[in-house]
């Protein structure tokens, strides 16, 4: 799945998806922690190197 191998974009979808129920069982735990796994790969896409 592309959220677990890191891809940033389908992390927040699935935080939404959670979050909101949308085709899932709505989950405000699974919800905050896809978001926080796509806030520190934003993070590290945006870091210099």
């Amino acid at each position: 799945m592309a959220a677990e191998q890191g891809h940033s974009d389908a992390q927040h979808n699935l935080a939404r998806m959670y979050e909101d129920g949308l085709g899932v069982k709505q989950d405000r735990e699974l919800a905050a922690f896809w978001r926080e796994k796509a806030l520190k790969e934003d993070k590290l896409r945006t870091s210099p190197d």
